[in-house]
């Protein structure tokens, strides 16, 4: 038996804004999608060439966000 975990996976960005003499850097989410774990590299490179005249694919991150409802 396979256990596939499902979640969201969150694709961001870093930001630099400027606030008077200080550079502060932010995350910015750029989009989300639903997958399983395991295709999470495969949607991580295909929103990366989807966005590669907007965006540095270098410069473009993921994080795997899973939670359960328990009780």
């Amino acid at each position: 038996m396979r256990n596939n975990i499902f979640g969201q996976l969150v694709f961001f960005t870093f930001i630099a804004t400027k606030q008077g003499d200080e550079t502060r850097h932010k995350r910015a989410r750029l989009g989300s999608v639903w997958c399983d774990y395991e295709s999470c590299q495969e949607k991580l490179d295909e929103f990366r060439a989807a966005n590669m005249d907007t965006f540095n694919p270098k410069e473009v991150h993921a994080r795997f966000v899973y939670e359960e409802h328990i009780g």
